[in-house]
């Protein structure tokens, strides 16, 4: 099982190794180490801030997806870790971001590290899909669409000025799955809107019709 101290101990250990190769590379021991359920986007990364008086640059942390560690082999793993550590090593040493540029790749040439911008694992086991959070229902011919995410603001934004692409109609209401909540606008004109919460849901079904 991957845990950050697994990780941390992974990443020292590179570091020892690629002292070997290249050397004059600082310990990463006390650099924090995160695993973060919301990345979709990319697996892994490593941040950090760039004092442009000081022209210095200072760690601040690595970041990785659960799911690399859900669905992804040991090796695909270990593969990960080390691209970002190098990205470490670089950036560090040059005090710059160096991105995926020629001098990051010839390190990854000299310490055996696949350089691709883009992860070519396959996932040892099929990914769970998630479920869209949100429900957007026309009040006119009763079509629902479906988000994953949705602030406050792009709700409204939703409610008040969009309309359904099946027959142009206006949206009746937002249903947040995961709280059991309906949004919806009493004034369409404006920014003003409500909430329902789970006590209201039958009071608010006799007067605006079924929640789906």
């Amino acid at each position: 099982m991957w845990t950050i101290e697994r990780i941390k101990s992974e990443i020292e250990s590179f570091i020892d190794y690629a002292n070997e190769i290249v050397g004059d590379i600082p310990s990463a021991k006390d650099v924090p180490v995160e695993i973060d359920g919301r990345m979709k986007r990319t697996l892994g990364y490593f941040s950090f801030e760039i004092d442009k008086k000081a022209k210095t640059v200072t760690p601040s942390k690595f970041k990785f997806a659960k799911r690399l560690f859900e669905y992804y082999s040991d090796e695909d793993i270990i593969d990960t870790i080390k691209h970002e550590v190098v990205h470490y090593i670089v950036t560090l040493r040059y005090q710059k971001d160096m991105q995926h540029n020629e001098v990051y790749k010839q390190f990854c040439r000299a310490l055996g590290v696949k350089y691709d911008i883009y992860f070519k694992g396959k996932p040892i086991k099929p990914i769970k899909k998630e479920k869209p959070r949100y429900k957007v229902k026309c009040g006119k011919c009763g079509a629902v669409a479906t988000r994953k995410k949705m602030g406050d603001d792009r709700a409204f934004q939703i409610l008040a000025n969009c309309h359904c692409g099946n027959c142009s109609g206006s949206f009746k209401y937002i249903h947040d799955t995961k709280e059991d909540e309906i949004l919806y606008l009493y004034d369409l004109g404006g920014r003003t809107g409500t909430t329902v919460m789970y006590d209201d849901r039958e009071i608010y079904e006799e007067t605006h019709g079924r929640i789906q």
